[in-house]
């Protein structure tokens, strides 16, 4: 009796029947298995490829559709220019647009020549409708002032060059300058090659020596040509007050401007800028030239105004009665 008892598994005592069994059987399968953790799938080439495909589309449009803003902006500015110009240039007799070449230029040269090293400034007006030009010798020790600085043409241009000393004139006297020409004496010579020796008087002796005993100027009174090296000598002597520099200067560079618009010099003045404008500082462009080219014949019979300055007495300041002069001839 008692191993009987021994041999008993734990749950014999239990009585299961067959509904109970199949209850549990059921319950098993309808049993969801444990979730379990999946790596998403990377996607396929294909999706990839039409993911960049999509992207470089939206790219392509938003720049075309930027690149046609742009371009219609910058018609709108040309063609708005283009009408502001014709509506301001001045009319000739048929009605027929007028060739703007009317700037007024301030010129820089350095005398590497005679050795002085001093500085010729010049004021120049080009008017393409009646073919005048108006001529103007400023000296290097005329003072003007650009804001709160008053100095000497000389000393304004080395403290900022010639866009300070444009900036000193045009605040001094009033009136807009176009263009700039920075050179020296000796990048002239091809010019003056076509333009020749000037006819010219000389009113008295100019003599002037360096320290080292370097002739600066030597000329003689009297009717005479002038060649390069003297014209250039001539507008370095600075023997006078700065308005007798100023008209003497003015004259002998209006004398050169009528023998440079008489003489056969408009079929090289274009090739003369081409091989000159590497050696100079300007921002006179090739468009300039041809325009000032196409008005050579009307130069020829223009006229050539000197417009010499005048000081406030022993000061090297311009007068009231220069500044007006200046203004009527260069505005």
């Amino acid at each position: 009796m008692a191993e009987n008892n021994e041999n008993k598994g734990f749950l014999d005592d239990f009585e299961v029947d067959e509904e109970t069994l199949r209850e549990v059987e059921l319950a098993s399968k309808r049993k969801k298995p444990k979730d379990r953790y999946l790596p998403p799938k990377k996607p396929t080439y294909s999706q990839v490829h039409r993911s960049k495909l999509r992207r470089l589309k939206a790219f392509v449009i938003v720049s075309w559709v930027l690149l046609f803003v742009f371009i219609g902006f910058g018609a709108y500015m040309v063609i708005n220019q283009v009408n502001k110009i014709k509506d301001e240039a001045p009319l000739i007799s048929n009605g027929q647009v007028a060739s703007q070449t009317d700037n007024v230029v301030l010129m820089s040269l350095e005398d590497d020549v005679t050795g002085s090293w001093r500085r010729t400034f010049v004021l120049v007006r080009f008017n393409g409708n009646d073919g005048s030009t108006s001529v103007c010798s400023l000296p290097m020790g005329l003072k003007c002032s650009a804001g709160n600085r008053e100095a000497t043409l000389a000393d304004h241009y080395k403290y900022g060059g010639i866009l300070q000393v444009k900036r000193a004139v045009s605040d001094s006297v009033g009136i807009v300058i176009d263009k700039c020409f920075v050179s020296k004496y000796s990048q002239l010579d091809k010019i003056m090659e076509k333009v020749g020796a000037v006819e010219y008087d000389v009113e008295s002796d100019m003599n002037e020596t360096s320290e080292k005993g370097e002739k600066f100027c030597d000329l003689k009174k009297g009717k005479q040509s002038l060649t390069s090296h003297q014209i250039y000598s001539f507008l370095t002597y600075r023997n006078g007050t700065i308005g007798e520099q100023s008209k003497r200067n003015s004259k002998l560079l209006s004398a050169v401007f009528k023998k440079f618009y008489n003489n056969d010099v408009k079929e090289n003045i274009v090739g003369l800028y081409q091989n000159l404008v590497n050696d100079i500082d300007t921002d006179i462009s090739m468009s300039d030239m041809n325009n000032f080219v196409s008005c050579f014949d009307k130069m020829i019979k223009g006229e050539i105004h000197e417009c010499a300055i005048n000081t406030v007495g022993e000061k090297s300041v311009l007068d009231s009665a220069s500044i007006d002069a200046l203004v009527q001839n260069f505005k």
